[in-house]
């Protein structure tokens, strides 16, 4: 069987990505982490986007020692070797 070496997956928060890192980081190329976009136009929630992006970017700093990265809307593009 053929092994699966790039991933792209709907994921709703960062320890979900963790885990899936520590698990399988080692079998794949490659994963697109795919975070849910939120078009609500309502203004009590900017502080929220606002916060949930600080904190993906700074998650996705902490991962720019062994791995390569790009965020492009609100997802993670993830490269490992």
């Amino acid at each position: 069987f053929p092994q699966i070496r790039h991933l792209d997956i709907p994921i709703d928060n960062l320890d979900s990505c963790q885990y899936l890192i520590e698990r399988l980081e080692k079998f794949l190329i490659s994963v697109v982490f795919r975070f849910p976009h939120n078009d609500d136009n309502d203004d009590d929630d900017d502080d929220d986007d606002d916060d949930e992006n600080a904190e993906l970017i700074e998650w996705a700093q902490s991962l720019q020692q062994n791995h390569q990265y790009r965020l492009r809307d609100g997802d993670i593009y993830l490269w490992f070797q």
